[in-house]
């Protein structure tokens, strides 16, 4: 027997903070059964990831700290953008920003949603190849530095560890069958 699953009502929003980067929010729901829930959650613009391959195969990583963990994360880029910006256009631009690297060709390679549970951000992701050096753009905020892998190399820094963050897993998921 399969369950039906009905959609809850949203009935008041709450903005409680905001910054640059997202809206942190109350809001509240009338649930089918009718009961009313309080949800918090935050609401962001889409944001990409970006998948660099050289032409020797080496895929482009980066190194930032993340003040959440007090520790430094091995990350493949990405990055946000207003919702007026293209996702590709975010590729273009956070890449060559944090990377120094401009990209020849762009491809949308997946989307998908950071959390659905706590925030509504997409995350489209890239395959970006044919880079050419340029100069990295520093932000006032974030610091990169660059790290060049094979992806063998990137399999085992997943595997044990060192490659802990979320996004840049399930963006490298995505992109290893677009590899040759």
């Amino acid at each position: 027997m399969a369950l039906k699953v009905k959609r809850w009502k949203q009935v008041a929003v709450k903005t409680l903070g905001k910054n640059a980067y997202f809206d942190y929010v109350l809001e509240t729901y009338l649930l089918p059964n009718g009961k009313l829930v309080e949800y918090y959650a935050v609401r962001k613009s889409h944001a990409a990831t970006m998948v660099g391959v050289l032409d020797d195969g080496r895929v482009i990583l980066v190194k930032q700290y993340r003040a959440l963990f007090d520790k430094v994360s091995l990350e493949i880029p990405g990055g946000g953008g207003g919702k007026r910006e293209r996702p590709k256009t975010i590729a273009r631009r956070e890449f060559e920003e944090e990377t120094g690297y401009y990209a020849g060709s762009v491809q949308e390679i997946g989307t998908w949603a950071t959390d659905n549970s706590l925030m509504d951000e997409v995350i489209h992701t890239f395959l970006l190849t044919n880079l050419k050096k340029g100069k990295k753009m520093y932000d006032g905020v974030e610091e990169t530095d660059l790290v060049l892998m094979t992806p063998k190399e990137i399999d085992r820094a997943i595997a044990n560890g060192t490659i802990w963050h979320g996004q840049s897993i399930a963006s490298w998921h995505l992109a290893k069958p677009h590899l040759s």
